[in-house]
């Protein structure tokens, strides 16, 4: 087993432990040995990017640390020559005379007890049956999380890391929220940085067919203490230091068959410095392009 995976100690996260300590490699089912096959392999890649805590921190934050290896390793993959420094962005690579920066980041389900905590699923062992899926405290998560990172790249900024006129980039992994299911078509991710509200559908009760379609306006989401925040990220130029988000629906016990198929790509209609599209060839990217009276979100 590779040095990544050969600690045995009881100090670390129930992930870890399900997935690396418990049975040795010829006594386990077929998927844990496919995700240490899988792991070992990415590790391999990833390990010279990695900073002198990260075997550690991988023990004990698991969903955060493999976001950032699996996000390395896709890239190195494709053939990007990413580099990561000890001090600035988890990732930054050349794009002719420009630098791409990369922060990464896991939206967590929030504090325990809070009330805008994304709450656990309930299995039926405990309780649970059809419960409804959390949607506007996930978003309240990813909302969270792209305010976290974009005060990281502002900081960077003052300490003359990341240029004026770079391009700023946020990864987000929803892997700690794993146990709720999302939308493959229109995830989630997307109703935090524009005004999509619920899907709805429009049928003639005559006929049967559907005469329209889309998604209800949403500009804000009201958090349980009766404050209002806003879904507007995209298309509010107050985050035009942003020139994209990356995000991932995988998560360690969960690998994609086709390594970095899950990965979108959502530009900022309104960034100072535009990511060029298909720069990263991933295969879902999503843009937008100001209309009359609003936006045009468009999917390749």
């Amino acid at each position: 087993m590779c040095d990544l995976l050969n600690y045995r100690g009881n100090d670390c996260h129930v992930v870890y432990k399900n997935l690396f300590i418990q049975g040795d490699d010829e006594n386990i089912d077929a998927h844990i040995s496919y995700i240490r096959r899988q792991v070992s392999d990415m590790w391999e890649k990833f390990k010279p990017l990695s900073d002198r805590h990260f075997i550690k921190e991988f023990r004990h934050n698991p969903d955060q640390r493999y976001w950032e290896m699996y996000l390395g390793a896709c890239l190195l993959e494709k053939g990007f020559d990413i580099k990561s420094a000890n001090e600035g962005p988890d990732f930054f690579l050349n794009l002719d005379h420009q630098k791409v920066w990369i922060e990464a980041i896991t939206a967590s389900p929030g504090e325990i007890e809070k009330a805008d905590t994304v709450p656990k699923m309930l299995t039926l062992s405990e309780g649970g049956g059809v419960q409804n899926v959390p949607r506007d405290q996930i978003i309240l998560r990813y909302r969270n999380a792209l305010s976290e990172k974009e005060k990281k790249f502002s900081v960077y900024k003052q300490r003359d890391i990341v240029g004026e006129n770079d391009i700023n980039i946020i990864a987000i992994s929803r892997a700690s929220l794993r146990s709720w299911p999302e939308g493959d078509r229109i995830p989630f991710i997307l109703s935090a940085l524009f005004p999509l509200g619920h899907e709805f559908l429009s049928i003639d009760r005559k006929t049967g067919e559907v005469v329209d379609q889309g998604h209800h306006f949403q500009a804000s989401i009201k958090k349980r203490n009766g404050a209002d925040v806003e879904t507007l990220y995209f298309t509010d130029p107050v985050h035009s230091n942003i020139s994209a988000v990356i995000y991932s629906s995988s998560d360690l016990g969960n690998p994609p068959k086709a390594r970095g198929c899950d990965l979108v790509i959502i530009h900022n209609p309104l960034a100072k410095t535009p990511l060029p599209r298909k720069f990263f060839k991933f295969d879902t990217e999503f843009w937008a392009e100001e209309t009359g009276n609003g936006w045009k979100l468009h999917r390749d």
